[in-house]
């Protein structure tokens, strides 16, 4: 193929100038030609081969000489299948995969030949070795005409056959030989020089001729495009000519009925032409501008305030003719007498020597996109609902606050509020009034402070207060009660009324703390104080809430590990019937044995891991040791009695507790009967339908329900009739002082009187005095449980229980409360 057809076959690309220039193009020019004139080697190669086979065949033992023919046959096919490949699929077989796939032919070719020289020379024949030797370098002077166009190859090629060919002359011995070997290094040294030279001379011509392509092509496409320019700017001319008359009237028809102002002055200032925007928007005849020094400084009540016409002169005198135009901002007094910003563009005409001679200027109204920059500004440091300051600006007033200078006996104090049951506002009636509720709460609260207090809304139900220049803590004292009290009166809305109350956290500066980070937390601390401490009231930061909140931390971290050290322990404390004094049954108590601190009250740790989300994975525990427990007792062959549960708040909203609780009592093959779950009053009350939900499905699986705690939380007649329970657990509370109040006895009466009307037996908590206990007996409460009887037991001694009964105890009298959570009793 002939190098210009392959020019037309090529694209007009460039890959970059330098060394880099058309190589592309150059590798896919070599690679066309390599491809056409390789075709012509495989016959060349095929004859010489059979040459060889047929001078040698009785000269060269037969094994040497079918292997040397063999390989030859298979790199020559190899070379066919490589031709063959690239026409069947030239985009498979790119420019780069068939040049390194054709290296590997042209050095596997020269190795052939250079093979042939260990095989063939015959030291003993010089006719035959002068035959081989030139058929080689035959080969050497065909290859490297072949192969000039790819470097790597011809150099392969070259030395693939002269090597050998050298190496087995001198190999041979004789002085003959040894000129030979001379004579053959000699010819490879001409024709490496030759194939280098004409390797460098062809990539040259190539390049050139790609070079005279390019610039020929860019000739050609920048004198059309040059003609075509030339042919348009004739007939824009033609048409400017034409039409300059109309333009001119058309320019000043636009200039007047633009929407901004337009103005020129000279550098003085100068007016020389202002459009009619301009002079609408300075309420003045046109006549009464030109010509005026419109930007004098000096001016009273003039048609610029001062400090505006120095944005304007300064603006425009920064301006070089490097740097010609310039922007700046105004506010100036509108039409309707009301503030308007402008943003001005402008743009100084110079002198040949570089004096400004004209300034042309153009005028925006940007009014509103800065009433919109101030509104994104306000968005992101306040509330969307309140308007109240956020989080963030709230933080940056406390960082002013505490730099800002003060008197010595003046305090800062912090204050945050949170609403108490705001959650239960959004369940029941939806976000609409709980935003209404929060937007009246903000004004309450704003309403309740001073002038230079900061109120913010930090998130949620969330409010932060901080108050300067405090005199005393009572003053922050009077400040928090009023605000509660205003808080605490219930809103109005659509008909509602709805009443929620808040708590509040205070810290104080300096006297705490000086670090804004850690007053927010120490309030925070506080907060959390009051809300456990009833809510509807406000609590002062101190260093036993940062102790508690370390140790509860403790706690916490502890927790996580006490399970898989064997840290936690099951007791269990019987419940007997009253009329004959038998145990029917335990209650499940969860101990905890800390290795270093010893044993942690459950009154402790039980409502840490409450809040911490811990409950879950303890009340899962609890189940699997009572179920194994269980199993261990009825292994040991005791009878086995009921054992009851405790279940949380957190596990009681546990969409899989259901399927916890069945795979638990399959794993230990426990029958259902012998778990009774207790639930509080509190944990059903959350969601009352969910609870009824969860309820049902473990009495489906088998199992018994009791409320614990009866009294203590929203008893009801309506919901208790809803629920599918056994027993009621009357709270320790009732039973405390029936001795001694006629009141309480009443009270309890009354409850269980309530528990048998609905079909329900009755147990008494805290039961430690006989008077108690025969007072119980007397208004037919059905079960008991306390010291009277038995403490909490181990595994162990419970055994002993179950196999001959509870033994005569001792009366208890020292009273001990009960923690609040599931899995723990005293």
């Amino acid at each position: 193929m002939a190098f210009a057809d392959v020019l037309k076959t090529l694209p007009n690309r460039h890959a970059g100038d330098g060394s880099g220039r058309f190589s592309q193009e150059i590798r896919e020019i070599r690679t066309t030609r390599l491809f056409h004139q390789v075709q012509g080697n495989f016959i060349a190669n095929l004859l010489c081969t059979i040459a060889f086979l047929w001078v040698f065949w009785s000269s060269v033992p037969l094994t040497s000489l079918l292997i040397w023919a063999g390989y030859a046959q298979t790199v020559n096919l190899f070379g066919v299948a490589l031709v063959r490949a690239r026409k069947v699929n030239a985009a498979k077989y790119s420019n780069e995969r068939w040049l390194r796939l054709f290296t590997a032919y042209g050095v596997g070719d020269a190795t052939t030949w250079g093979l042939a020289a260990f095989v063939f020379i015959a030291p003993n024949d010089p006719i035959l070795t002068l035959f081989v030797m030139a058929i080689l370098l035959g080969n050497v002077a065909g290859g490297t005409t072949s192969f000039v166009s790819h470097f790597p190859v011809l150099v392969g090629f070259i030395l693939c056959i002269t090597l050998p060919l050298s190496v087995r002359l001198l190999i041979a011995g004789d002085t003959v030989f040894y000129a030979l070997a001379g004579l053959v290094a000699m010819y490879a040294g001409i024709m490496m020089n030759l194939g280098i030279r004409f390797h460098k001379n062809l990539m040259t011509s190539w390049r050139l001729q790609f070079e005279l392509q390019a610039s020929e092509g860019a000739l050609r496409e920048s004198r059309d495009s040059l003609e075509v320019r030339v042919a348009e700017r004739t007939q824009q001319l033609r048409e400017a000519n034409d039409d300059l008359k109309k333009s001119e009237a058309l320019y000043r028809a636009v200039v007047e009925v633009q929407t901004e102002l337009l103005c020129r002055f000279m550098p003085g200032g100068r007016l020389t032409f202002a459009n009619d925007a301009f002079c609408r928007f300075f309420d003045t005849d046109r006549a009464n501008l030109i010509d005026s020094e419109f930007l004098t400084t000096d001016q009273q009540g003039g048609l610029w305030p001062a400090s505006e016409a120095e944005k304007i002169l300064r603006s425009v005198s920064s301006l070089t003719p490097s740097r010609p135009t310039g922007t700046c901002e105004t506010c100036l007094p509108g039409p309707d007498g009301r503030a308007r910003w402008l943003m001005w563009t402008h743009r100084a005409l110079f002198e040949q020597d570089g004096r400004a001679m004209e300034y042309q200027s153009v005028a925006i109204d940007i009014t509103q996109r800065k009433a919109a920059e101030e509104r994104i500004e306000f968005i992101a440091h306040h509330d969307a609902l309140t308007e109240l300051p956020n989080r963030l600006l709230f933080q940056k007033h406390l960082e002013q606050t505490l730099h800002a200078p003060r008197q010595a006996h003046e305090l800062t104090a912090i204050l945050l509020f949170d609403l108490d049951d705001f959650k239960h506002v959004n369940d029941a009636l939806g976000h609409y009034y709980g935003d209404m509720l929060l937007r009246e709460m903000a004004n309450r609260l704003q309403s309740c402070m001073r002038d230079g207090d900061v109120v913010a809304r930090l998130g949620g139900d969330e409010f932060g207060v901080i108050m300067t220049r405090v005199g005393s803590t009572n003053d922050v004292a009077a400040m928090a009660t009023r605000v509660l009290e205003q808080l605490d009166r219930p809103v109005a809305i659509d008909g509602h009324m709805i009443g929620v109350g808040a708590s509040a956290g205070i810290t104080q500066y300096p006297a705490d703390s000086d670090d804004p980070g850690r007053l927010l937390k120490n309030a925070d601390l506080a907060l959390y104080r009051a809300k456990s401490k009833g809510r509807a009231t406000y609590e002062f930061y101190s260093q036993d809430l940062a102790n508690h909140a370390e140790r509860r931390l403790e706690l916490i971290s502890g927790m996580r590990d006490a399970m898989d050290k064997d840290q936690l322990h099951l007791v269990f404390q019987p419940k007997i019937r009253l009329q004959d004094g038998r145990v029917i049954g335990s209650e499940a108590l969860l101990r905890w044995v800390h290795p270093e601190e010893g044993f942690i009250s459950p009154g402790e740790f039980i409502p840490v891991a409450e809040t911490a989300g811990l409950s879950v994975a303890i009340g899962d525990w609890v189940l699997r040791e009572v179920c194994s427990q269980l199993d261990k007792w009825r292994k040991d062959g005791l009878p086995l009695l009921p054992v009851s549960v405790n279940l949380s708040a957190t596990q009681f909203t546990d969409r899989s507790l259901i399927e916890k609780v069945r795979t638990t009592l399959t794993e230990f093959s426990i029958d259902p009967a012998l778990i009774e779950f207790e639930i509080t009053e509190t944990a059903i009350m959350n969601d009352l339908d969910l609870a009824i939900e969860m309820m049902q499905g473990l009495v489906d699986l088998g199992s018994q329900l009791s409320i614990d705690d009866f009294g203590t939380g929203y008893s009801s007649f309506g919901y208790l009739r809803r629920l599918p329970i056994t027993e009621l657990k009357i709270d320790r509370s009732f039973v405390m002082d029936i001795a001694e109040s006629e009141e309480d006895r009443s009270i309890l009466r009354a409850m269980i009187d309530l528990g048998h009307s609905l079909d329900l037996k009755v147990l008494s908590e805290g039961v430690e005095t006989q008077e108690q206990y025969d007072l119980l007996t007397s208004i037919d409460c059905d079960h008991a449980q306390g010291f009277l009887m038995s403490r909490p037991i181990k595994a162990d001694a419970f055994a002993d229980v179950l196999r001959s009964g509870l033994p005569k105890s001792e009366t208890v009298s020292e009273p001990v409360s009960k923690p609040a959570l599931v899995t723990s009793d005293t």
